[in-house]
């Protein structure tokens, strides 16, 4: 199943946008594994990332590009 995709907002950081869609902040490191982002910290505003379902996120360790 595909997943969706959010465009990063000001103010945005992993932590709040994993909160918001999954209901736990915690999941930031992993939504940034998933999108291949090293750096949590260094997403810009107006980049997309994939929003997959909670069942897919624990499931995968890395995205592959």
């Amino acid at each position: 199943m595909a997943g969706r995709y959010y465009v990063i907002q000001r103010q945005d950081d992993l932590r709040k946008i994993a909160k918001k869609i999954y209901g736990d902040p915690e999941l930031s490191k992993k939504l940034a594994d998933y999108n291949g982002i090293f750096d949590p910290s260094l997403i810009l505003v107006g980049q997309n990332i994939e929003i997959p379902s909670k069942r897919d996120l624990l499931g995968r360790r890395r995205r592959t590009r």
